[in-house]
C-alpha cells in the first residue's frame, strides 16, 4: 500500500495501535495534491492522516506549517481539528477525524438552517482573524508571511489571466488588462493587513461537526485583511448565497467584528469591494487551472457561477473603474 511504511512510522511515534490494527481508506482531496487516509479501528477512535504528494522540501514545509499553525490556532481556543502526531521527516500529519459533512453540504442539504449554519461559521472565522493574531508565529508561514500587493498580482488576477484567459478563451480575444489589474491591485493593498487571513475559507474548508464549523486547511495562513475570508466565504460558488442572503451575512460579521475594534461602515464596504474581485479572480484561475491541467472535473461546474459572480461584482458603480475586464467578463458571461 502507498505510504504503508510512513504510516506505520507515524502510528509508532505516537503510541497509537500498529498498523495492522487499521482499516485503511484513501480520501479524495478537492484540490488539493496532498494524500489523505481515513483509518478506523474497533479499538480506538478514527483517524485522518494526511502526507505531502511528495517528500520534496516544499512539501515538507506545507506540512510543517499546518502542523505549527495547527497548535498554535487550537492553543488559542480556535475550532480547528485536534492534532495527534506529526512526523518531520515525512511531512505525515495525524488529525481526529471531523466526519464528511462540510458547510457545503450541510447547508445545501438544510436550507432552513443554512443562515444560522454561516453565521457560526462567521463567528470563528472571526475567532480565527482576531485570536489568531496573538502572537503569530510568522515563522511558521510556508509561502508568504502575508498577503500583499505582488501575491495579487501573481497568483490572483495573474492567474485569472494564465489559466482562466490564455487557458479557457481565445488567447487573442481579450484585451490587455495589465494597467486595470494593477489599478485593483493598489486599492485591495490598502486595506490593513494586520490580522489572521486564512486565503481559501470556503464551504468545503469547513467541517460541520455535531452543528459546531470546524475550520480545516489553514496552512496557507498568513497576516492580511479582514474582507478577504468573508468574501471568499459568501461569494463562494459551492452553495451559491444569493445576494440577500450575502448582504445579510456581511452585515452581521460587521456587528460582530464591531465589538473587538471600531468599524466604519463605509471604508469596510469599500476595501470589502476590492478583496472580493481579487478573490473572485484567484477562484476562476484555480477552476480553470484544476480542471484543465489537473483533470479534476468536479470543478468545471462552478466556472460559470464564478463569472457570474464576477460579473455581478463588476455591475456595481466601482466595476466602472475596470472596464476592459467588464468588458470581457460580459462577453463570456454571454457566452456561458
Amino acid at each position: 500500500m502507498e505510504n504503508s511504511r510512513q504510516i506505520q512510522q507515524l502510528l509508532a511515534a505516537n503510541n497509537l495501535l500498529p498498523l495492522e490494527s487499521w482499516q485503511i481508506s484513501k480520501l479524495a482531496g478537492d484540490g488539493s495534491d496532498r494524500i489523505f487516509y481515513r483509518l478506523t479501528s474497533r479499538q480506538a477512535d478514527p483517524l485522518i492522516l494526511v502526507f505531502p504528494d511528495n517528500a520534496g522540501p516544499e512539501g515538507r514545509k506545507e506540512a510543517r506549517a499546518a502542523f505549527l499553525l495547527g497548535c498554535h490556532f487550537r492553543n488559542k481556543g480556535i475550532s480547528v481539528p485536534d492534532i495527534l502526531g506529526f512526523a518531520e521527516e515525512s511531512g505525515g500529519i495525524i488529525f481526529a477525524d471531523l466526519g464528511d459533512v462540510h458547510l457545503q453540504a450541510q447547508a445545501t442539504s438544510e436550507p432552513e438552517n443554512l443562515l444560522a449554519c454561516y453565521r457560526k461559521t462567521i463567528d470563528c472565522l472571526i475567532d480565527f482573524q482576531f485570536k489568531g493574531r496573538d502572537d503569530f508565529p510568522l515563522s511558521a508561514c510556508w509561502d508568504t508571511p502575508s498577503y500583499d500587493r505582488q501575491l495579487m498580482l501573481e497568483r490572483e488576477s495573474g492567474y485569472f489571466l494564465r489559466e482562466f484567459c490564455h487557458g479557457l478563451l481565445d488567447p487573442d480575444d481579450y484585451p490587455v488588462l495589465d494597467h486595470e489589474f494593477r489599478k485593483l491591485a493598489d486599492r485591495a493593498a490598502d486595506q490593513s493587513a494586520d490580522f489572521i487571513l486564512h486565503r481559501d475559507f470556503q464551504s468545503r474548508n469547513v467541517m460541520m461537526t455535531g452543528g459546531r464549523p470546524v475550520i480545516i486547511d489553514y496552512q496557507g495562513a498568513r497576516l492580511g485583511p479582514l474582507g478577504y475570508d468573508l468574501a471568499s466565504l459568501l461569494l463562494d460558488p459551492y452553495v451559491g448565497l444569493n445576494s440577500g442572503q450575502r448582504q445579510g451575512l456581511r452585515e452581521y460579521y460587521m456587528t460582530v467584528i464591531s465589538k473587538f475594534i471600531k468599524v466604519n461602515r463605509n471604508d469596510f464596504l469599500i476595501g470589502y469591494y476590492y478583496l472580493a474581485l481579487q478573490r473572485n479572480l484567484q477562484i476562476l484561475g484555480a477552476f480553470a487551472f484544476l480542471s484543465r491541467k489537473k483533470g479534476k472535473i468536479f470543478f468545471k461546474q462552478y466556472l460559470n457561477p464564478a463569472v457570474v459572480s464576477l460579473f455581478n461584482l463588476l455591475q456595481q458603480q466601482a466595476g466602472r473603474d475596470f472596464p476592459r475586464l467588464r468588458k470581457l467578463v460580459e462577453q463570456v458571461a454571454n457566452i456561458h
